[in-house]
């Protein structure tokens, strides 16, 4: 069965093929490349030549790449396989994608190709990503319809002494009955997600590794960010952030609950992101750069007081405001300092301003948009007050 249609396979094809300027070949090996220029997952290579038909070279499992692909799939037990056929390509120049590839595997593979040279193909390949085909799109789109129904139901799940690990995982299980995969992949090496991120009381104001304006403790250094196992607590803002995955494109939303009521300050903050985030979609158009709505942002924080508390805390802020949503959490176009990118019809991004406070919680909304021709689409719509809910009792 094939997920992708053959058309957009080879559409990405050409695309790629248009943007090599003067390389003779690239080789995709990573697995969200993979996907993003075959259909499918597989272990192997892609190879794609300045002419001729690309190669997929399948060591596991070629079956299933047959029947997920409409490139040519060539069956092999190891890459001494593979180089008998590409010593007949004259390759020079050789594209890989640096950002992604360990040096060990860089190396062993550009010994298929005699006296050939390496160099860095991954910025063209992002570039090429960042505008979403309607195909692309029409699945960012259910994975945020797949976010609005989790958020309704939740809320009358929620009871005493559950907990934060108890509330991501239940998250997870309503949003896995309606198609949710699971992963939530991330390009940047090093920076690792689960679902998304519960964190009730003082926990939304705790830094981590990952690099986001939030963090937590998580339940264990090995994935030291996100939810822990402590019980939620009244009177306290619970932020709910997470992704759903349907057919491997993501959605990004943040909105937060509160279990008894929440306190004036917190209350003014929210309001204070909420008003904002409607004044960066103002901005949201094709020709205005990212790091300008990064910029206004971080003025409309200052003047209104929040400039400790926006996008984190201390030395631990970070400087964006959004970013890009797609096969992964971190595609271009980045809402940042210095990214001085312009915006596109088709391309996919969250925005997500949010105030940290210290020994209080955390305080924010987060959003989906598509960059149309004359403006924008929001594809998240949940409910952006804040959720007040009762404990269920039992």
């Amino acid at each position: 069965m094939k997920w992708v249609p053959d058309e957009e396979v080879n559409r990405r094809i050409e695309n790629l093929r248009k943007n090599m300027n003067g390389i003779d070949a690239v080789l995709i090996l990573q697995n969200v490349d993979m996907f993003y220029f075959s259909g499918t997952v597989q272990q192997g290579f892609i190879f794609v030549p300045a002419s001729g038909d690309p190669l997929f070279f399948v060591r596991r499992i070629p079956e299933r790449a047959k029947d997920e692909t409409p490139l040519e799939v060539i069956p092999i037990k190891g890459l001494r396989d593979a180089g008998k056929i590409l010593s007949d390509f004259k390759v020079k120049i050789l594209g890989m994608e640096w950002d992604v590839v360990p040096v060990a595997i860089h190396k062993r593979y550009l010994k298929l190709f005699e006296n050939a040279e390496s160099v860095d193909i991954s910025g063209t390949i992002r570039d090429l990503r960042k505008i979403k085909t309607p195909f692309e799109q029409a699945k960012i789109r259910k994975a945020a319809e797949i976010t609005k129904e989790v958020i309704e139901e939740v809320k009358s799940h929620l009871k005493r002494g559950m907990t934060e690990w108890e509330l991501i995982s239940l998250i997870e299980y309503l949003a896995k009955l309606r198609g949710h995969l699971g992963p939530t992949r991330m390009r940047a090496f090093g920076q690792e997600l689960f679902f998304g991120h519960v964190l009730s009381d003082t926990s939304g104001g705790v830094s981590a590794y990952a690099d986001a304006p939030t963090g937590g403790y998580g339940r264990h250094p090995t994935l030291g960010h996100g939810a822990t196992s402590r019980p939620l607590r009244e009177n306290t803002p619970i932020d709910v952030d997470f992704m759903v995955n349907y057919e491997g494109y993501l959605s990004d939303q943040t909105r937060i609950f509160v279990i008894g009521k929440l306190s004036p300050e917190l209350v003014k903050g929210y309001e204070f992101t909420k008003n904002l985030i409607r004044e960066l979609e103002g901005m949201i158009r094709p020709g205005t750069l990212a790091s300008e709505i990064y910029d206004h942002a971080v003025k409309r924080a200052e003047v209104e007081g929040y400039k400790e508390n926006f996008m984190g805390y201390g030395p631990y802020k970070v400087s964006f405001v959004g970013h890009g949503v797609g096969l992964e959490v971190d595609e271009y176009p980045f809402i940042a300092r210095g990214f001085d990118m312009p915006l596109e019809a088709g391309m996919v991004f969250a925005l997500e301003p949010k105030l940290i406070f210290p020994g209080k919680g955390m305080v924010g909304i987060e959003n989906t948009y598509l960059v149309t021709d004359s403006g924008f689409e929001k594809l998240t719509t949940s409910d952006e007050n804040i959720h007040y809910v009762r404990f269920k009792e039992g």
